[in-house]
């Protein structure tokens, strides 16, 4: 992906310069959204025993977030003195550099 922006912006090489990741997905478990009660009762003279069911339903786990990457690229020209530590774009992306720039590349898989 660097090497083909490299070349869209007029560019011939490119160095990287940073990289970092940042991870700050996370899972909730919400509320439940319902809730159904059945009951029995039984009585005796005064005594009266009895018995109840709650079932939940609803309240599914929730995940929220994203997943963050960032890379800092440092484009150059051919004829700069920093080209000589530079990956060349052409020579990265091979005989079909021109398509490439062209179309672009799908990084999903």
């Amino acid at each position: 992906m660097a090497a083909i922006e490299t070349l869209r912006a007029g560019y011939d090489g490119f160095l990287i310069q940073g990289a970092g990741m940042q991870n700050n997905t996370q899972v909730i478990q919400t509320a439940p959204t319902g809730a159904y009660t059945s009951s029995t009762y039984t009585g005796y003279g005064n005594t009266m025993t009895g018995h109840s069911t709650t079932s939940y339903t609803g309240g599914g786990p929730m995940i929220l977030g994203s997943y963050d990457q960032r890379l800092v690229v440092r484009m150059v020209k051919r004829n700069e003195q920093l080209f000589k530590q530079a990956v060349d774009a052409r020579q990265y992306l091979g005989a079909d550099w021109q398509e490439l720039v062209k179309s672009g590349i799908n990084t999903c898989t």
